[in-house]
């Protein structure tokens, strides 16, 4: 990777150019907004979620590609499908549904590995605009968020 320019110059280190990423694509957070206003509408009560089933899962994985590549953990959508099919089947409906009904993601699925790609046609690739982010999420959990958009 090229050095990238920084806030005192070009960055030549890991740790420089790091800081210097973190800068552009996460800034810090803006202050925090009051919890309620005095001219907010009365709370609904929350709807219970109904269960997910084996034809809601299999319709979400049935839009993925077996060729993706695998995250940190090296589950594929392949492997994903195959357990949908295979005995443990109803546990992995089980946990599918649990995850959705309760709103808890076990934070081993949280985990996102962010990769810094080129924008094409940019005329200074030391500046960290230059480039893009794209999170690479666990594929467990990109079918946990299909569900829920579903």
């Amino acid at each position: 990777m090229p050095p990238i320019q920084g806030g005192q110059g070009l960055t030549f280190t890991t740790a420089d150019r790091t800081r210097a990423f973190v800068k552009k694509f996460f800034p810090p957070p803006p202050p925090p907004l009051p919890v309620a206003l005095f001219s907010d509408p009365p709370m609904r009560l929350a709807r219970p979620f109904k269960l997910v089933t084996h034809y809601e899962i299999a319709a979400c994985l049935a839009e993925t590609s077996n060729t993706s590549a695998p995250r940190f953990s090296a589950t594929t959508w392949r492997l994903l499908k195959w357990a949908l099919q295979s005995p443990v089947g109803k546990h992995f409906i089980s946990f599918v549904s649990s995850s959705v009904t309760l709103g808890y993601l076990p934070p081993i699925l949280k985990k996102a590995v962010v990769v810094l790609i080129p924008k094409p046609c940019k005329p200074d690739y030391a500046l960290p605009k230059a480039y893009c982010p794209i999170a690479l999420m666990e594929t467990l959990s990109k079918l946990i968020e299909k569900v829920v958009v579903k």
